[in-house]
């Protein structure tokens, strides 16, 4: 649908936009539940043992509701035939695994660190998807009919 609304000159942001919404509208009570629950969660789940990493649950929650944001705006800029933002993923590629072997102290530093990562990595992909979309929607209204 993106393509074909820049294609025929339409913008087509506003169709991300309503889709990072839908994203958020999920993420919101799942990252809610695991803040006010996530120790009941993850002892009915996995048993006593693992409660103790309930601190990291909301925390990670948010890191992979940015990435689902990452993947979607992936996902449109490739249906723009946009390829620039393939060098953002490929510096994150290699930079998160070597945060991650850095970080110390605990489940809790590693969840800060990943959320860390995926909010700089959706700020700059979502930037470049919003920018192109932009780009192109001004191009079609100066392109010659």
């Amino acid at each position: 649908i993106a393509a074909r609304r820049t294609r025929l000159g339409d913008d087509a942001r506003p169709i991300l936009v309503r889709t990072l919404a839908l994203i958020a509208l999920g993420a919101l009570p799942m990252v809610l539940v695991y803040a006010v629950a996530g120790a009941p969660l993850l002892r009915t789940v996995f048993g006593e043992k693992f409660t103790s990493a309930s601190d990291a649950l909301p925390l990670l929650g948010l890191a992979m509701s940015l990435l689902a944001c990452v993947f979607l705006t992936v996902q449109y800029l490739l249906a723009l035939r946009r390829s620039k933002f393939v060098v953002v993923l490929a510096v994150a590629a290699v930079l998160e695994p070597l945060l991650l072997l850095t970080v110390g102290g605990g489940l809790t530093d590693f969840a800060l660190t990943l959320l860390a990562v995926q909010l700089v990595l959706a700020s700059v992909v979502l930037a470049i998807g919003l920018q192109d979309a932009a780009r192109a929607q001004a191009r079609a209204g100066t392109a010659p009919a």
